[in-house]
């Protein structure tokens, strides 16, 4: 018990400004940005469970509270983020999608399209499903996919406010996405998709 209580308050200062969920049964980096799109960090194994979320726990809170309707998108470019590991047979329910970018970095913008019409496509499926995004913290490459699919279900219509929807909710102080080629992107892709696509986008 002792133990557990130690390995919260560490995972909670790596957290840091991260906005966790915990109840009586788990505590984890995870925020919700809406009622069906979650941002968290990494779910690791071995000594990573120390400080990040453990991986077997990411997976029981989904089977728990989401059943089979939870597809998570890794958008990690890092060695230790196995995500076929997702895929195991113990928890058939989790679909997983794969958008590689470095970290500190935006990707490609036609991972941005291509991320927001595989998660549209999803949660069109079942009002039930949920997406949930991760990188390794769940703030900069996550914010980036995130702020996106908002900007795309018109959730927000400036990448001003998009932004600040998704940092009010995933940190407890605003300050989530901030690196500014990630930003720029951002607006890259609102440029391109208000020139592109007649509204409603979706």
């Amino acid at each position: 018990m002792q133990g557990n209580k130690q390995t919260a308050r560490i995972k909670k200062l790596v957290s840091r400004n991260r906005n966790r969920y915990a109840d009586d049964e788990f505590n984890l980096d995870m925020s919700y940005i809406t009622h069906r799109v979650v941002a968290m960090g990494f779910p690791g194994e071995g000594v990573f469970t120390l400080y990040r979320n453990a991986f077997s726990d990411v997976l029981k809170y989904f089977e728990k509270y989401h059943e089979s309707h939870v597809k998570v998108y890794n958008m990690c470019n890092d060695d230790f983020v196995d995500t076929n590991r997702l895929g195991i047979k113990e928890y058939p329910f989790v679909k997983i999608a794969y958008f590689p970018m470095l970290d500190h970095n935006p990707g490609p913008i036609s991972y941005l399209y291509k991320f927001v019409f595989d998660m549209c496509l999803f949660l069109t499926q079942d009002s039930r499903n949920v997406c949930a995004v991760h990188c390794k913290a769940g703030k900069g490459r996550t914010g980036l996919a995130i702020s996106a699919y908002i900007l795309f279900s018109e959730a927000a219509d400036t990448v001003e406010n998009a932004l600040k929807m998704f940092n009010i909710r995933r940190t407890s102080n605003g300050k989530g996405m901030a690196i500014p080629s990630q930003i720029r992107y951002l607006n890259y892709f609102c440029y391109l998709l208000k020139a592109n696509f007649k509204r409603p986008y979706i």
